[in-house]
């Protein structure tokens, strides 16, 4: 009788793993269905009739893999191990302290000496109700220094028989 009930239920269990697997959808990007993500080595393995291997048989472990270890390097290990324990435990508990450093928004976008001009901005009524960006006050600044370049200002263009031409004349002459 309980044999029968054990057998309806790893029935229904199957069933239930089913109709997971076929509705399955991707929960988040590069998510994996569960039978990908099972640990292969708690599930028992169907071996099939025609073999002659059987499941009774003493399958390699991580126990029988790893060589045998003496007392001294057990000892070795476990002390090792606690030590880089205890020092992650330090390293995590300590925090940094944070020094003084110039942002992008404390160089460009924030002035301490900054207020808000009341009148300016409550002049600009017919863009306030346009647009919704001027609804509120100005709440940081922006300062930009203009990079002057290389170039001299009196000599910005030089004389060219190219541009002087007029375009007629260009496009008549052709290639020589």
């Amino acid at each position: 009788m309980d044999k029968n009930k054990d057998f309806e239920s790893n029935l229904e269990e199957e069933d239930k793993e089913l109709l997971r697997e076929r509705c399955w959808q991707e929960g988040y990007k590069g998510a994996s269905r569960d039978w990908l993500i099972r640990d292969a080595s708690t599930k028992k393995f169907q071996i099939p009739a025609y073999s002659t291997m059987k499941e009774s048989y003493l399958r390699l472990t991580e126990s029988n893999n790893s060589r045998n270890m003496g007392k001294r390097e057990q000892a070795l290990l476990r002390k090792f191990r606690e030590e880089a324990m205890s020092e992650i435990i330090k390293e995590r508990e300590t925090k940094t302290e944070i020094d003084d450093y110039c942002t992008e928004y404390e160089g460009n976008f924030h002035r301490d000496s900054f207020t808000t001009n009341d009148e300016f901005h409550t002049g600009m009524m017919e863009q306030i109700q346009k647009y919704p960006l001027y609804s509120s006050k100005p709440m940081s600044i922006y300062q930009f220094a203009v990079d002057r370049g290389t170039a001299r200002t009196k000599d910005t263009f030089h004389k060219n028989s190219n541009f002087t031409k007029p375009l007629s004349e260009q496009l008549n002459d052709g290639p020589n």
